[in-house]
């Protein structure tokens, strides 16, 4: 069994989540990159649903929704197509 400091240093170096607005979390309004088709899917077994890698609703009830884009939109990892270049 490991302690409360060994977990704690084990998800130290992890990243917040995104909010809504940081990311430009908007419906997709049939733009063609729908939270559907992105890769930063995790299917929780426990939640018995999907979560987003990159963004956290406001609550935690709250299910991003199928039909809704963010910049990170990406199916492949490589491509991100709604995100500015700068």
């Amino acid at each position: 069994m490991i302690s409360l400091e060994t977990y704690k240093s084990i998800v130290a170096d992890r990243p917040k989540k995104a909010t809504g607005p940081e990311v430009g979390f908007r419906p997709d309004n049939d733009e063609g990159f729908p939270c559907a088709s992105c890769i930063h899917w995790f299917y929780s077994p426990m939640m018995s649903h999907s979560v987003c890698e990159i963004m956290r609703p406001k609550t935690q009830n709250e299910q991003v929704p199928a039909n809704w884009t963010c910049v990170f939109h990406t199916s492949d990892g490589d491509n991100f197509p709604k995100l500015e270049k700068k």
